[in-house]
């Protein structure tokens, strides 16, 4: 699974959720020491695979199942907004 953001966060987070509903973060995308502040381009690229520490005790096939069965989301947390700023709904590219 590969990734790809450009915007100024303080973490990404993908969770299981539905449209109207709060979840666990299942897969960490990015977690800076610091906030990134502004940001002109790509932020973090990055990829899971099974094992990695990233996947928050769940396996890269749940993440899977997530994104097939549209319940994958991506959490943009902010300064202004701590526990998300935007939510945007994952699908299989």
């Amino acid at each position: 699974m590969r990734w790809r953001i450009g915007v100024p966060v303080v973490a990404l987070a993908a969770v299981a959720a539905t449209p109207s509903a709060n979840a666990p973060v299942r897969l960490t995308l990015f977690s800076p020491s610091q906030p990134t502040g502004p940001v002109s381009g790509v932020l973090v690229t990055g990829t899971a695979a099974a094992g990695s520490p990233a996947l928050n005790s769940v396996t890269i096939d749940f993440i899977f199942d997530l994104i097939r069965t549209d319940s994958a989301f991506v959490m943009v947390h902010s300064v202004t907004y701590p526990d998300g700023e935007i939510r945007g709904h994952v699908t299989p590219e």
